[in-house]
This record gives structure tokens, C-alpha cells and sequence, in this order.
């Protein structure tokens, strides 16, 4: 059997936009060759969770840890680990026939 190796391990991340949390979670680790899919209503936090694993967003708490470094609010990974991580965003509601 082939060990899956980490990628990214979340603890204890929280999100808040002006007073209102719309990120919580506990614990998340996602595995290299791993689909993950992110499924929930307007506002539930899939954008927000997606912007803080791409880096262009900073967790008030916790810590994101990316091929074993780990991250929080006030460090930061560099240029060249931000590189690695791409994120295709889609606009809603737009047909593409």
C-alpha cells in the first residue's frame, strides 16, 4: 500500500467578515492525488476556504500547514510556496456552450 502523503493540514482555522464567522474548522488534511470537493450553500465558507489554502486570504485563527510548513497569521509563506498553489475560480451562473 502507498502512503498518501499530506499536502495541507488545517487546525483550528476560523474566518470572520465584519463581526460574522463564516469559516470554522477543526481539523482538515488533504492528501497529494486526493479529490476533494467543497459542496455547500451561498455563504457557507467554500470560497473563503479556497482563497485561505491558495494564500490570498489569511485565517484570523489557526494553522495551515503546506508540505510541512506550517502558516498563520503572522507568517506568511514566501513568493515561491505561494507559486505552487493555483486556483481556477468560476463566475456563477455562466453557461459555457
Amino acid at each position: 500500500m502507498i502512503k498518501s502523503r499530506i499536502v495541507y493540514r488545517l487546525s483550528n482555522i476560523s474566518k470572520s467578515y465584519e463581526g460574522r464567522k463564516v469559516l470554522e474548522i477543526d481539523e482538515l488534511d488533504i492528501n497529494q492525488g486526493e479529490i476533494f470537493c467543497l459542496l455547500g450553500p451561498s455563504g457557507a465558507g467554500k470560497s473563503t476556504l479556497l482563497r485561505i489554502l491558495n494564500f490570498l486570504e489569511t485565517p484570523d485563527t489557526g494553522r495551515v500547514e503546506f508540505l510541512n510548513e506550517a502558516y498563520n497569521k503572522s507568517r506568511q509563506p514566501d513568493l515561491a510556496t505561494r507559486r505552487e498553489v493555483v486556483t481556477v475560480f468560476q463566475s456563477p451562473g455562466q453557461s459555457h456552450e
